[in-house]
């Protein structure tokens, strides 16, 4: 922009009112004077409002670039070249602050000389120190008309006057914070004073270079926050897979004590229950003894007696069948036992029997609630052959029974727990159900009923693992379906359906 252009107006109200009538009183001359005066007037209106609609279509070409995530480089070089398409006898400069070291560094520029630019790129700002480097330092802006004259230039005023360059008025891009990103600099080859619209010119492009620059910061605090923000996720997963590995682990080491207690259990109640029948044949035995002993005696003293034989051998055959009886019932009892102890310690499917593997688990379970005043019984309604897991099938069955008996019936003097079990072909599973007519649950235990570690028994022997893992045994070991019905004062039902064929499958 050339300094010999007259300053043009942007007021449209101090352009004189144009004369249409001839003042006849008035010479010629002067007429043809005031018209020339309103077309100058005119014209430099309509150049000031084109200039102005050059400015914002170049500022909305920069916004449209940074819209579109350009690098910043290349949205400060287009901001340079849209200023010197405006301005062409103008070189333009963005140049960044270093807030680390507090030197600039050049971003963009169009025309400066390539040898200018190496010479003053990495300068530290202070007062006194050219044009930008003042303009950063003071955060104000820096007005030099001639470098060769001026004392902020001496330390590379040679520098500049080689490349040609004569007059350099730089302008600091900040924020609303006041926040120096780096300067916005328009040099010019020969000496130049700023009109009032290069000062706005200059304002508005560090205005928009600041935009820019913020921009990029925020998008770079963002990445950077995104980036955190992705390690803290992955660690916390990380100890997540960790604490999941863990409390999988616990839960395989709760269900294999749980499993071990029931066999522990179930120890205890065959011993128990084995000591009757093995009392019986034993004292059977002994008495059988003690009459033989008689008999021979008699007969070595030769004192036998008929009567003496007859009664030995009815003493005998009572004994022998007393003794077989229980015996016989002993080895129910401990077959029944190492069946289920068998299937508890095995993690095979196998194909079974519904209504003699439901009598092996009754038998087996017996023992422990012959004291309890709860009545426990059975009913398989269609029996019928399937593939299962046992041992499973036995857990879940004696954790149900005993839930039952220990919650079931508080306050209560005495109940019915009933277990009925179905092979339904049609339906392709098997369907078994322990109810009770016991004291029911609320809706708030029921919709925790399956939580581990729920209990209504704290501290009074209650672990809150049993449903649970009756629950993961159904649902993950047997691929079968639970449910439970239940109303306060009217007992509860658990519901278990489970597949005719279970394929065989790692656990």
């Amino acid at each position: 922009m050339s300094s010999k252009h007259a300053e043009p107006t942007d007021n449209i109200s101090q352009i004189p009112p144009l004369n249409t009538q001839a003042d006849n009183r008035a010479p010629k001359n002067e007429t043809v004077a005031e018209l020339q005066q309103q077309i100058k007037a005119l014209e430099a209106q309509l150049h000031s409002q084109a200039y102005r609609e050059q400015i914002i279509l170049s500022s909305n070409k920069i916004l449209q670039a940074l819209s579109k995530r350009n690098n910043i480089e290349d949205i400060l070089q287009l901001q340079c070249e849209q200023a010197e398409l405006l301005h062409p006898d103008m070189h333009s400069s963005v140049l960044r602050l270093d807030k680390q070291t507090n030197q600039l560094f050049h971003v963009a520029s169009v025309s400066l000389p390539q040898a200018y630019i190496d010479a003053i790129n990495g300068v530290e700002i202070g007062d006194g120190v050219g044009s930008c480097g003042s303009a950063a330092f003071n955060n104000t802006q820096v007005i030099v008309e001639d470098i060769a004259t001026h004392a902020n230039w001496q330390p590379f005023k040679q520098y500049a006057l080689d490349a040609n360059l004569r007059a350099c008025w730089s302008q600091p891009i900040h924020n609303a914070e006041g926040k120096v990103f780096g300067t916005f600099a328009m040099y010019y080859e020969e000496r130049k004073t700023p009109s009032k619209r290069d000062l706005e010119y200059i304002e508005v492009q560090a205005h928009i270079a600041a935009i820019v620059f913020e921009h990029k910061e925020t998008e770079l605090l963002l990445a950077e926050h995104q980036e955190r923000l992705s390690e803290l996720v992955a660690e916390k997963t990380a100890k997540l897979e960790i604490s999941l590995a863990e409390l999988k682990d616990t839960q395989r080491q709760l269900i294999e004590a749980e499993k071990l207690a029931a066999l522990n259990e179930l120890v205890a109640g065959v011993a128990h229950e084995i000591n009757t029948p093995l009392g019986i044949a034993i004292t059977s035995i002994s008495t059988c003894e003690d009459s033989l002993k008689q008999t021979l005696e008699a007969f070595e003293h030769s004192s036998l007696k008929r009567s003496d034989l007859q009664r030995y051998f009815t003493t005998t055959k009572d004994l022998q069948s007393i003794s077989m009886t229980a015996l016989t019932r002993a080895s129910e009892i401990v077959r029944d036992f190492k069946s289920v102890a068998v299937d508890l310690g095995s993690n095979e499917n196998r194909q079974i029997n519904l209504q003699q593997y439901i009598k092996e688990i009754m038998h087996t379970i017996s023992p422990n609630y012959k004291r309890s005043p709860i009545e426990i019984s059975y009913q398989v309604e269609q029996n019928g052959e399937f593939v299962t897991h046992p041992g499973s099938i036995f857990q879940i069955i004696s954790n149900l029974i005993q839930n039952s008996i220990i919650h079931g019936f508080e306050g209560r003097e005495q109940g019915h727990v009933k277990l009925h079990a179905s092979v339904l072909y049609a339906q392709k599973c098997v369907r078994i159900s322990v109810a009770d007519d016991g004291i029911g649950m609320s809706e708030p235990i029921l919709e925790k009923i399956f939580t581990p570690f729920f209990t209504t028994k704290r501290g009074q022997g209650g672990s809150g693992l049993g449903l649970s893992i009756v629950h993961n045994l159904v649902v993950k070991k047997l691929q079968g379906d639970i449910q439970v019905k239940s109303t306060l004062g009217k007992g509860s039902e658990f519901i278990i359906t489970l597949p005719l064929d279970l394929p065989a499958r790692s656990n």
